[in-house]
């Protein structure tokens, strides 16, 4: 959920998100460090230290970034490395930075419960003139394109949780509208990296990438079709 205040410094953004601690456990229990490694930063990884409340830990921090990813207004295009979105603890509460995004500071309200982590965002949207170039699709030299999109299919039906089969989208049917969530999106990833191999650069962390079966089957051609040419 977004929404928008004016004050009288300006508008004031607002960015709402709930992470279920059951998804979350989940994806820790299947991809272990690589997850924690892809949402978290370097100090918040250094603070997972207590076992009993991991799952808790990992859920309260993707979900203050991903409020705060909403508060800032990041688009689709716009390439977000999860572990570079940092949530640190001030004297005054929790603040989300991210300056690679050209984002300020922004303060999140964060509540966690025995089944769901709810995180609130207040801050001002990140300065167009610094925001991060979209990064286009080459064109790839891997994989036939059915047998990219079938196993991108079985990826999504094990990992995406959509509303029904993926194999009944089409091809540029948006997964999120069919219900997939941005933290789902991130173990789709870590399917479709274990799948062909592959390793997603930072550019091609976006929104975008992971909207369809097509957009995602590009990245991975893309992919494969760099690490060919090495």
């Amino acid at each position: 959920m977004i929404g928008r205040a004016e004050s009288d410094v300006g508008s004031v953004e607002l960015g709402i998100d709930i992470e279920a601690l059951d998804d979350v456990a989940r994806a820790y229990a299947r991809f272990g460090q690589r997850y924690v490694d892809r949402v978290l930063a370097p100090h918040e990884r250094r603070d997972l230290r207590d076992r009993s409340r991991q799952v808790r830990y990992i859920a309260g921090r993707f979900a203050a970034k991903e409020a705060a990813i909403k508060a800032w207004g990041v688009t689709a295009a716009t390439p977000v490395a999860w572990s570079r979105v940092v949530v640190e603890q001030t004297r005054s509460g929790l603040i989300v930075t991210a300056p690679h995004l050209g984002a300020a500071p922004v303060r999140v309200s964060l509540s966690v419960t025995e089944q769901a982590a709810y995180a609130v965002a207040l801050g001002g949207r990140r300065d167009p003139a610094n925001a991060v170039d979209t990064v286009g699709h080459g064109e790839g030299l891997g994989m036939a394109q059915d047998t990219v999109d079938a196993t991108i299919i079985e990826v999504l039906d094990e990992q995406a949780r959509l509303v029904g089969p993926a194999g009944d989208l089409a091809r540029d049917a948006n997964l999120f509208e069919a219900g997939m969530t941005s933290h789902a999106s991130v173990n789709v990833m870590l399917g479709v990296e274990d799948a062909f191999d592959i390793e997603f650069p930072d550019a091609l962390l976006t929104k975008k990438t992971f909207t369809s079966i097509a957009s995602i089957a590009d990245a991975v051609q893309q992919i494969q079709g760099d690490e060919a040419t090495l």
